[in-house]
Parts: C-alpha cells; structure tokens; sequence
C-alpha cells in the first residue's frame, strides 16, 4: 500500500501521524512507507489491508 492510500484511510496526514506517533514532517519524508510502520499499521487497522492479503 503507498502512502497516499494510507493518507486516505487515515483521515489526512496529521490522522495518520497520531495515529502513528510520529510527526507530519516525518510521513511527507517517506519515498516509500518504511516496513515497520506497514507493521505497525496492520496492527492497529488490518481492515485496511485485508483486500491485499
């Protein structure tokens, strides 16, 4: 999932860092989502991931 999906599930950008507990700075840095936070969200929602398992 890219980070624009993500942005959009999460609500925005400053949704998806709470979410996270990280900054919005940190999210507009990422080319591609780190692994760990794909974990990390899988965790917390895997109703977002469940059409791609």
């Amino acid at each position: 999932m890219d980070k624009k999906e993500l942005i959009k599930k999460a609500g925005g950008v400053t949704a998806l860092a709470r979410l996270l507990g990280i900054s919005c700075p940190a999210i507009y840095q990422w080319k591609r989502v780190p692994q760990a936070r794909l974990w990390q969200l899988k965790t917390l929602h895997p109703e977002w991931f469940e059409e791609q398992t």
